[in-house]
């Protein structure tokens, strides 16, 4: 099991009700390994948040993380 850690800022000037992190786990010749995603809500303005995303795979070459504001 892997964790990707990064940070998320609010920069602007209204509260973020929902942003979800779409992620894929990238073999070295580009296959996809894994793929998922977490989400979270209510981010204020210029507001930071920890953004923790637990991988089941730990066997990948690099990873791509697509963060979108629209809620389903």
């Amino acid at each position: 099991m892997t964790k990707i850690v990064g940070v998320f800022e609010n920069t602007s000037n209204e509260i973020i009700d929902y942003v979800q992190f779409d992620y894929k786990l990238l073999g070295k010749d580009g296959t996809v390994i894994e793929k998922s995603f977490t989400n979270e809500s209510d981010i204020a303005p210029g507001e930071k948040r920890k953004v923790e995303i637990l991988c089941e795979k730990d066997d990948f070459d690099s990873y791509e993380i697509i963060a979108t504001n629209t809620a389903f």
